[in-house]
This record gives structure tokens, C-alpha cells and sequence, in this order.
């Protein structure tokens, strides 16, 4: 997993054409979104690699969304949250009803 990370960062460095500190920061907020999106659990023990392809497609799918509407970054960024807030909480929702 850690060399498949390394690829990854080698990949995105090499894509922007330069490697800082701070690359990247601000990514784990659409990473964890997009597994979330895709049917993982934040309790752990669920999620397929199709549903996490998922999720990324339709987070790519939102940024461009949001990009073409003209939104800001900040506003963006909360867009983000507050569906990051919703899948959790439709999540939690479903744990609950499977457990009763």
C-alpha cells in the first residue's frame, strides 16, 4: 500500500511540475468523501473497490459541477463538507436499522 502511495505522489508532483510541503493538502476532504460516497462505512468492514470508483466519479463529477457554476474555492469546500455530513449521517441511519 505505502509504494502505491509513493506512485501516486510521485504521479501528482509530477503532474503540477513541482513538489512542495504543502501538495495535496486539502485532498484527504474529497479522498474520504468519495470512499464514503461509494458505500464505505466509517465503522469500518464495508466497501468495494467498485463503489470507492463510485465515488470518485461522482466527486469528480461535483467539482466539475461546481467549477463550471462558477462557485468559489471556500464555497466549494463547503459544498464538499456538507455532503461529506450528509453521506455520514444517511450512513449512521442505515447502521442503525440494520442493527434493529
Amino acid at each position: 500500500m505505502g509504494t502505491l502511495a509513493g506512485l501516486a505522489g510521485i504521479l501528482y508532483a509530477s503532474r503540477i511540475a513541482t513538489a512542495t510541503s504543502t501538495l495535496g493538502v486539502g485532498a484527504e476532504l474529497e479522498a474520504i468523501t468519495a470512499v464514503i460516497l461509494g458505500g464505505a462505512s466509517l465503522a469500518g468492514g464495508r466497501g468495494t473497490i467498485w463503489g470507492a470508483m463510485l465515488g470518485v466519479f461522482f466527486m469528480g463529477l461535483m467539482k466539475n459541477v461546481l467549477i463550471i457554476s462558477r462557485f468559489s474555492s471556500e464555497w466549494q469546500g463547503i459544498v464538499l463538507g456538507a455532503v461529506l455530513i450528509a453521506a455520514v449521517a444517511i450512513d449512521s441511519i442505515v447502521n442503525r436499522s440494520r442493527a434493529s
